[in-house]
């Protein structure tokens, strides 16, 4: 049998199979019906045009099934992928620990998913007892204290953005937040960091 199409999910070696099953010959879905049946340790999704009637068969031989009428709907594959991403979501978290002690100072979540080889999903509930979160990015306390040392009320934006940025921290917004700031935007000329309690 060879499908229409295959799907490879990014974060692990696993890969479902898409066939579409078109109105066709008796003949024809009688052989389909076979080649499904003898698939063994594959992931398959397939499209069934309702008027064939055979959608329960091919769900009773253990792939999902979607139907449709006319055209096939993206969405509707894109929900059964999902449901197969949620499963493997599943099985990530759960092998991953409870708890994550990153070596670097600052470290994105979707770097440290990178290098457990799960999605960010997997990462976003665990502790990180080293670590304090900032937005979507975790950075060691006495590197906080030192930006509280760079940075103070007053100063450009822009500068303030460059010393974030120097510390490995993109996101300046949720940094400054942390460290108990905003920005006073004076137009689109740029922004002045203020205390968050300053009016």
């Amino acid at each position: 049998m060879i499908p229409d199409f295959a799907f490879d999910y990014e974060h692990d070696d696993f890969r479902v199979f898409f066939e579409v099953m078109g109105f066709w010959t008796p003949a024809y879905v009688e052989k389909k019906l076979d080649q499904l049946d003898r698939l063994e340790d594959v992931e398959m999704v397939v499209a069934v045009d309702e008027s064939l009637g055979v959608g329960e068969e091919i769900a009773a031989r253990d792939h999902r099934v979607v139907s449709y009428a006319g055209d096939v709907r993206v969405k509707d594959v894109v929900d059964v992928l999902r449901e197969y991403e949620a499963d493997l979501l599943a099985d990530a978290a759960a092998a991953l620990p409870e708890s994550l002690s990153p070596d670097a100072d600052v470290v994105m979540l979707a770097a440290l998913a990178d290098e457990y080889g799960v999605a960010v999903e997997a990462v976003e509930d665990r502790t990180f007892p080293d670590h304090e979160r900032v937005g979507r990015t975790l950075v060691r306390p006495a590197l906080l204290d030192d930006l509280r040392d760079r940075i103070e009320p007053g100063m450009d934006f822009g500068a303030a953005e460059e010393a974030l940025r120097d510390a490995g921290i993109e996101d300046a917004s949720a940094a400054l937040s942390r460290l108990g700031y905003r920005v006073a935007w004076e137009g689109l000329g740029g922004g002045t960091v203020r205390e968050k309690d300053d009016a």
